[in-house]
């Protein structure tokens, strides 16, 4: 069944309510309904330990299992024209899988269900062994509208929109990433801790967003939390990000905020609202003019983060 418009708007308005499985929460558990409070909140549920499991597949096959259905794992009010960036996850009668192929062949078709653009890849992001898996298809579209994204091997296309770019009011590809003053070390601005990373406060944490786009180089903002991450991608992205930290020195800058006030992980931080984020973790890389060459979504792996700096003008 491809969808169309009439159907999509109405899938839409269902899933409202679960928007925040893309995101927050404890490592492989289900986050609860999104708050009538609007888009700026992370989370009106209850803590993250109150939450469900989620069911996983340990499935251990190189082709695509019989009955595999696509999960979507981006933000349905996030994409716009451009190089659409779509994550996505496999799932067998209602459980996600845990290992399966290492790359989908997909296409992008429109809500008739003409192919709009073929030939596209889905690269596998390495995680742990028994961890729901991720992909990433990547496709230029030029003009809004409603898409379905087909995979080979798998039944039902999945339905997504590109809007307007006046529509989407977080910070995107192309615009100036915007100034904040993030919580430090020396001054936590009302959050603590600082960074949720398990073994103690990161580095990323020694001057604000305000103060790192003034330094005049490429610079990667991550927000995320890590100790508070369903299905395990914030802690992980963190890793990748302060390994290119280290690798790299000054010729990139690099933040971090994480997502919640304090460890209950219940009331969004700052950074979140600033944003007008609804899901996390996101990571803003921009140039040394401080303009959003890329947006990465939900999860990253180590080859996607140095093409995506390299595009930002660092020598990777």
């Amino acid at each position: 069944m491809r969808c169309g418009r009439r159907s999509f708007l109405a899938a839409a308005a269902a899933a409202v309510p679960t928007a925040w499985l893309l995101g927050c929460s404890r490592d492989d558990q289900a986050a609860g309904p999104t708050p009538s409070g609007g888009p700026t909140s992370v989370t009106g549920g209850p803590a993250p330990a109150a939450q469900t499991d989620v069911a996983v597949a340990n499935i251990d096959v190189e082709q695509m299992p019989a009955g595999a259905s696509i999960v979507g794992r981006f933000a349905p009010d996030s994409l716009v024209p451009g190089r659409v960036r779509l994550p996505i996850s496999l799932e067998l009668g209602g459980a996600l899988l845990t290992n399966a192929p290492a790359a989908l062949d997909a296409a992008v078709l429109d809500a008739d269900g003409a192919v709009v653009v073929a030939g596209l890849r889905g690269d596998l992001v390495p995680r742990e062994p028994g961890k729901p898996q991720f992909w990433i298809v990547h496709s230029e579209i030029a003009v809004p509208g409603i898409y379905n994204l087909r995979v080979d091997g798998v039944g039902e296309p999945k339905p997504f929109q590109v809007l307007d770019r006046g529509l989407v009011e977080q910070p995107k590809p192309g615009d100036p990433l915007p100034p904040f003053d993030t919580p430090t070390v020396d001054d936590p601005r009302g959050v603590n801790p600082v960074c949720t990373r398990a073994a103690g406060v990161c580095p990323l944490h020694t001057m604000t967003l305000t103060a790192a786009l003034q330094v005049g180089k490429p610079m990667a903002y991550l927000i995320g939390t890590p100790a508070f991450c369903q299905f395990g991608v914030c802690g992980p992205m963190l890793e990748v990000l302060l390994e290119l930290h280290d690798e790299l020195g000054d010729r990139v800058t690099m933040v971090h905020a994480d997502v919640y006030t304090d460890d209950t992980a219940t009331v969004a931080a700052p950074a979140v609202d600033a944003y007008r984020l609804t899901w996390e973790p996101a990571l803003f890389v921009a140039d040394a003019n401080g303009l959003i060459v890329d947006r990465l979504d939900i999860t990253f792996a180590d080859a996607e983060l140095r093409d995506v700096l390299r595009r930002a003008g660092v020598e990777v």
